[in-house]
């Protein structure tokens, strides 16, 4: 079964097109997706993960990568570090940042203006 949907393009944040296999439940339930460019390689998806008691998590991912699921605890240090990140690469600077436990890591290059999350080694 294909599963198609397209939603206004006014906004590149609103518009999703799913082309493919229908959304397994069992994998993800309730899942948002938002494209970070017009060519949509790279993305980040919103859902609830039955397999991980149901809970929120945030997938990061492209395809040419495997997807990063980070929890709402990484979710809110994305979002406290993300002004100096930002910052940091309007200026052509690097950015590094890690975690109190160092499992999660956040750094940037200054020339080109590339942004890495890691969280292990992934």
């Amino acid at each position: 079964m294909v599963s198609r949907r397209r939603l206004t393009h006014s906004d590149p944040c609103t518009y999703v097109e799913i082309v493919g296999p229908a959304v397994d439940p069992n994998r993800v339930l309730l899942c948002r997706v938002f494209f970070l460019n017009d060519n949509k390689p790279l993305y980040v998806s919103v859902g609830f993960y039955p397999a991980q008691n149901y809970q929120p998590l945030v997938e990061f991912g492209g395809t040419r990568l495997l997807p990063l699921f980070l929890t709402g605890e990484y979710v809110n240090i994305v979002a406290e570090g993300m002004p100096g990140l930002v910052e940091a690469m309007c200026r052509y600077q690097h950015f590094q940042w890690r975690s109190e436990d160092k499992v999660f890591r956040i750094n940037s290059t200054g020339s080109h203006r590339i942004a890495r999350f890691t969280l292990d080694k992934h």
